[in-house]
């Protein structure tokens, strides 16, 4: 009897160590309302419940949660390479009664997506709704994220080189900044925004490149209004900025549609209007190093004023 309940002991052990790894090394797992968080789930037959535990259980790092139907799915702390997936089953809310919808500390080659998502604040509870700590790269596209009671989007990375895209996005009801960067290290920032809306924000996008951050930001295509202050602003107050902003709209902002007073800014066939103080303000004398630089195409009109400073000429090319 002593030999035959050992070797089931070790046939046990056995088991459980080989069934491990597989769970592990999941490259691919559902998340569903109906779904229960235990070990093994993950199939679109046996989906787990929530997003955390899928990412702390089931998913390998380079792997995918996909939404299985509309349902909430919790706030989540990301620490590796991962997807998050929603294509088009309906709201796939993530969402923060206190603290940080998403949080994302992940490693310096770590590429994190998410698409799809609805990311909420519930009635201002929640501090963040993405926070951006850390990673090689940020891809934000077609979500909504709305009713924060600190920012939308937050980027803080500190070292090493970052790129982040934000794409047909909506940001919303945040009651400090809708997206901003604001890095106070060594960081090298690639920057793309493209088909983003901010809208009833404190401020709609903000970039403070800080320390001896240097910050490359692309802005094309995107909507900036009803913002309590300004639509966007683009800095470098101690770090190095370049901004190309191309096609976009900042109108009836509270304070400026487009404000600069640091760091170099080229901008085209934008409309800035019926801003309550300035379409654009910028107080840097236009150089190589600094100003803002219009191609002058763009529409400036019916501010409380409708540029503050002097601005240099981009060329038309």
């Amino acid at each position: 009897m002593q030999s035959l309940f050992s070797a089931a002991g070790v046939a046990a052990i056995l088991l459980l160590g080989a069934a491990e790894p597989a769970c592990a090394t999941t490259t691919r797992a559902w998340v569903s309302g109906h779904g229960v968080d235990q070990a093994g789930c993950g199939a679109p037959t046996s989906p787990c419940r929530s997003l955390q535990y899928a990412h702390d259980n089931i998913v390998a790092a380079g792997g995918e949660i996909d939404i299985l139907d509309p349902a909430g799915y919790g706030a989540v702390t990301i620490n590796k390479s991962i997807s998050i997936v929603n294509d088009g089953v309906g709201t796939a809310g993530v969402q923060a009664s206190s603290g940080n919808a998403i949080t994302i500390n992940a490693g310096p080659n770590d590429i994190v997506v998410l698409r799809g998502l609805n990311v909420d604040g519930v009635q201002h509870a929640g501090i963040d709704g993405v926070r951006f700590n850390s990673g090689a790269s940020l891809s934000i596209q077609n979500c909504v994220v709305q009713h924060f009671n600190g920012n939308g989007v937050e980027i803080q990375v500190q070292t090493g080189a970052t790129s982040v895209s934000i794409t047909d996005t909506i940001v919303s009801g945040s009651t400090a900044f809708g997206i901003i960067a604001n890095p106070v290290g060594s960081a090298t920032l690639s920057l793309v925004f493209d088909r983003v809306t901010a809208q009833a924000n404190l401020t709609g996008l903000a970039i403070a490149a800080q320390g001896t951050t240097s910050a490359s930001v692309t802005l094309t295509n995107s909507l900036f209004t009803g913002n309590q202050a300004i639509g966007v602003a683009l800095d470098a107050p101690t770090g190095t900025l370049l901004a190309t902003v191309d096609q976009i709209t900042s109108s009836q902002n509270g304070d400026d549609g487009l404000k600069s007073t640091s760091g170099v800014v080229n901008l085209s066939r934008s409309v800035l209007s019926q801003n309550a103080t300035y379409g654009i303000e910028t107080s840097n004398t236009p150089s190589p190093t600094s100003g803002v630089f219009s191609a002058r195409n763009n529409l400036v009109v019916g501010n409380g004023s409708n540029v503050s400073g002097t601005l240099g000429t981009a060329p038309l090319m």
